[in-house]
């Protein structure tokens, strides 16, 4: 797919966003913490790659280690809430081809007071 050069059904789906998940039925589905769970979820018990702390070896914890991972999966949830609202923030500009002003100062304002916090959080 060439995310420059997008397929109006994928316009019409979702604004032209990615990801998409298309199951066997042929129904889309275009949020990207929906699509990991989707993952997440479908596996068989013990098959495919654990995505989140609280799968890793879950059996194999104790109480508290088992509460430790579950925060860890809510924080990694968070965030991941948190970059979806960055990435579309971002995507309004870059559409514009970052040619209006006022998106791009708006782009720079969102950066600065919602995601500072949240990138010093990461390093």
């Amino acid at each position: 797919m060439d995310i420059q050069e997008k397929a109006q059904w994928h316009l019409e789906t979702n604004g032209g966003f990615i990801p998409v998940l298309e199951n066997t039925d042929g129904q889309l589905v275009h949020e990207s913490e929906v699509i990991m769970n989707f993952a997440s979820q479908a596996a068989s018990q013990g098959e495919g790659l654990p995505l989140w702390p609280h799968e890793i070896e879950s059996d194999h914890l104790n109480d508290q280690e088992r509460v430790s991972a579950a925060l860890k999966t809510a924080q990694m949830k968070l965030d991941m809430l948190q970059f979806d609202k960055l990435m579309a923030d971002f995507w309004i500009a870059y559409r514009a081809r970052y040619l209006d002003p006022e998106l791009n100062q708006h782009f720079r304002h969102s950066l600065k007071e919602k995601y500072e916090p949240f990138f010093k959080r990461l390093t």
